[in-house]
């Protein structure tokens, strides 16, 4: 153990004697960690982690309806979900949101936000506890919408400060009035892959959603998704779903045909075929295996050039190593020597890797999903101006007002002020300049041209005869 921890200081000590050898080395293997991690991590937030605080996700599956052009993966109207719903033995529930945006007020301040308006068994179909006070009720929503908002975690913490009190406290969204029941989880921030939530409020609610979305069947901007009973799979849903599907088209064959005069279909996905919308996946999926081929050649690159160092410089040891052998030093005692440096480079990249990637991270997370609570405080809210008073005009700082001189005059070296006309200045308007000349015609030019010359001619005669 003694002689492991020696052959450990003797690598230090070689590295710290070559800083240049040991930064590149260091940051050739970091380049191709970080890119690695940075990449897996995108993939895996977007195509292989489950939803965050959601009770079985293997039960839920994703439901669209083609649109009239012709592709299956479009959105539902209320009235065909309530079609849906009738199937209780298959779909234990079928909830329906649509994210919109909004603006929210608090003591003043507003501020840009992303709201899903949610059906009144939303957050019941997904399995999702509170994390402080309650969610919205099936009673509170849709046909008996109540002006009542659940708070997105981030937006509780950035907004209020992450004060409990907040429950019962009146906010307005878009203008009208609204009372905070809630706060979802930290974590969870909606259904939709790649956006962050900022609050929910019930579906149903003029002041945010479409009049007569739940009445119209062709209003078709609703996202649904539907929790299966124990021991349905998907294919049974499917199959009743089309069921659904040509009842409905047989019923109301105006909304339910499509361009090409067939009916309508309804498609049923799994949960985990559906996290990020169907007629994008393919495209993404391409786009994100071609990412990590590139950073996984990237990482290959660097392990060749770490290689080529290591060896350039074990090389440069020749003498050494024939030194130790000749005092009966075993070979493997001098390839574990030799070889600990690596290690220590390696174990070097790898720190500064992670801490490159977590970094990356970050950044793309405040990207997709929004700013969180924990970036850099360079984004300062905005505070509304008063009613009544136009926003300023410069975004900048104000320009500073200019020293005065005892006698009232502008201090030397300073813009002068503007000056101001009217009664209140005690001065005279400036005289309007005069309008521009008209354009004349040609013959007009032209004669005016002749009675010059002539004038001319006339002046220059009394010289001639004299």
């Amino acid at each position: 153990m003694d002689t492991q921890f020696q052959d450990l200081r003797y690598a230090l000590r070689g590295l710290r004697r070559e800083p240049a050898f040991t930064l590149a080395a260091a940051l050739t293997i970091a380049l191709g960690i970080a890119a690695n991690t940075t990449i897996f991590s995108v993939a895996n937030a977007f195509f292989l982690r489950p939803p965050a605080h959601v009770a079985a996700p293997d039960r839920l599956v994703a439901i669209f309806t083609s649109d009239y052009s012709g592709p299956r993966f479009g959105a539902s109207s209320y009235p065909d979900l309530e079609a849906l719903r009738e199937r209780t033995e298959v779909f234990s529930a079928v909830a329906a949101y649509e994210p919109r945006p909004a603006s929210l007020a608090v003591d003043g301040v507003a501020r840009r936000i992303t709201v899903e308006c949610v059906s009144g068994n939303y957050f019941g179909a997904l399995g999702i506890a509170p994390a402080l006070g309650r969610l919205i009720r099936p009673d509170e929503a849709e046909r008996t919408a109540q002006r009542v908002v659940v708070l997105g975690h981030a937006l509780w913490e950035r907004a209020f400060g992450g004060d409990s009190a907040v429950l019962g406290r009146t906010v307005r969204i878009n203008g009208e009035p609204f009372e905070v029941i809630g706060v979802a989880p930290r974590g969870f921030t909606g259904s939709m892959r790649g956006f962050r939530m900022d609050a929910w409020v019930p579906l149903g609610l003029p002041a945010i959603t479409e009049p007569g979305m739940l009445d119209h069947r062709g209003a078709r901007g609703l996202l649904a998704f539907a929790r299966l009973t124990p021991g349905t799979t998907p294919e049974r849903a499917q199959a009743a779903a089309a069921v659904v599907a040509r009842r409905l088209h047989a019923a109301f064959p105006d909304a339910w045909t499509d361009i090409t005069g067939a009916g309508r279909v309804i498609t049923v996905l799994p949960e985990r075929d559906a996290r990020v919308l169907p007629s994008m996946r393919g495209a993404i999926l391409g786009f994100v295996a071609l990412l990590m081929g590139i950073v996984g050649l990237v990482l290959l690159l660097a392990c060749v050039g770490l290689y080529g160092l290591v060896s350039g410089a074990t090389a440069q040891r020749t003498r050494e190593i024939g030194i130790r052998m000749a005092l009966g030093a075993r070979a493997g005692d001098v390839v574990c020597t030799m070889s600990r440096r690596g290690v220590t480079l390696v174990a070097a990249g790898l720190v500064l890797g992670l801490l490159a990637a977590a970094a990356a991270s970050r950044v793309l997370r405040a990207l997709l999903f929004g700013v969180g609570t924990l970036d850099p405080p360079g984004f300062r809210r905005s505070r509304a101006p008063p009613p009544g008073r136009r926003p300023p005009r410069r975004m900048g700082p104000r320009t500073p007002r200019r020293p005065r001189r005892p006698d009232g005059g502008a201090a030397r070296g300073m813009r002068r002020p503007r000056r101001m006309w009217g009664r209140a200045a005690g001065r005279t308007p400036p005289r309007p300049r005069p309008p521009a000349p008209v354009a004349r015609p040609l013959e007009a030019r032209n004669d005016r041209g002749k009675l010059l010359i002539l004038a001319q001619v006339r002046a220059a005669r009394p010289a001639r005869e004299g």
